[in-house]
């Protein structure tokens, strides 16, 4: 059950994190955005 817990965690982190890059990010700085500045 504490993996599922986990897994469930991760997963709502990601996902949070995936809205902010694609939808808040862009909004806030137009100009240069790089959909992967903070993968690599």
């Amino acid at each position: 059950m504490t993996d599922f817990i986990f897994y469930m965690l991760f997963v709502f982190v990601f996902m949070s994190f995936l809205l902010f890059e694609f939808f808040l990010y862009p909004h806030i700085s137009s100009s240069m955005h790089d959909p992967y500045h903070l993968f690599f």
